[in-house]
């Protein structure tokens, strides 16, 4: 990825680009965000940091929890780290969560967005994101920038969050008994696990 390759897609979020071709192409600003578990934000993090000392003209936020900031190092002038709350109830990894991440996505990354282009000044023209994030590839009510999913996890970590959930089903958490699932694939199907209490 290039200066070249984001600014191509650099009118997507700014209404006046398609009304006057005089106009500079607008530089790029690139928005790193991390899921409300913050899994692989140091890899996700590390990527920002070289494709900020790469591309020294584009501005990068980065958007994580409070916790996770902290456990990064913030060297490159150019990456601005941005506390972000995902607002999901009992965000930590327990009996539902996956559930309560559907139903509140769109809306976190709509809020995303938002809160990226206040403090850059400027609109997103392109989002990276771990690829566990996949409910910004399909929001409908935003003009998408370019979205580029980033694969850290080992071979069928998916499959892994999964089963984790369904033990936490079976066997209750500190959120109480065990209770029904809904879980999604990694292309964003939504499946039903059966739970059996005996």
């Amino acid at each position: 990825m290039d200066l070249q390759m984001l600014q191509f897609y650099g009118g997507y979020l700014d209404e006046s680009s398609s009304t006057s071709s005089s106009m500079p192409p607008m530089k790029p600003h690139v928005l790193f965000f991390t899921d409300p578990l913050g899994i692989n934000a140091v890899q996700l993090h590390s990527l920002a940091r070289d494709l900020a000392s790469a591309i020294p003209e584009a501005a990068f936020t980065f958007l994580g929890d409070q916790e996770t900031l902290l456990s990064l190092r913030h060297a490159t002038p150019n990456i601005k780290l941005i506390s972000f709350d995902h607002c999901i109830p009992n965000a930590e990894f327990s009996a539902g969560f996956f559930e309560r991440f559907l139903a509140e996505g769109t809306q976190i990354y709509n809020r995303m967005l938002r809160v990226a282009a206040l403090v850059e000044g400027r609109p997103v023209t392109c989002v990276i994101s771990d690829a566990f994030m996949w409910i910004a590839e399909s929001v409908p009510d935003v003009k998408m920038p370019l979205w580029i999913a980033c694969y850290f996890g080992f071979s069928l970590a998916m499959l892994a969050y999964a089963l984790t959930e369904r033990f936490l089903c079976i066997y209750g958490d500190d959120e109480g008994p065990p209770s029904s699932a809904q879980q999604t694939t990694q292309t964003g199907e939504r499946i039903a696990i059966p739970i059996d209490d005996k």
